[in-house]
């Protein structure tokens, strides 16, 4: 979510499928302050995951984020401003 790097069992060759990430707003903030680092990983009731949808709802890459997401059946975590129990319930991931 927050590198422009290809995820693990994808081939060099790929990563430009994941070229979107260079403007994703998550990877923009996670360099602004350490704050920012684990915001999209909090308990999905919480400030922080709050924090994270309001930021994800301003990304210009939220739809991609959200269809690599949902391709790669993610587990945890605000992706395209949908946390899992969303997704799972919405049958995305």
């Amino acid at each position: 979510m927050t590198t422009n790097n290809a995820p693990e069992g994808v081939t060099p060759n790929d990563d430009e499928l994941f070229s979107w990430r260079d403007k994703a707003q998550c990877a923009k903030k996670i360099q602004e302050s350490d704050f920012f680092q684990d915001l999209w990983f909090q308990e999905e009731d919480s400030l922080k995951s709050a924090i994270a949808t309001s930021i994800c709802f301003q990304c210009p890459v939220r739809q991609e984020c959200l269809q690599n997401a949902c391709d790669n059946k993610e587990s945890e975590g605000v992706w395209g401003g949908l946390p899992t129990s969303i997704r799972m319930r919405k049958g995305r991931s």
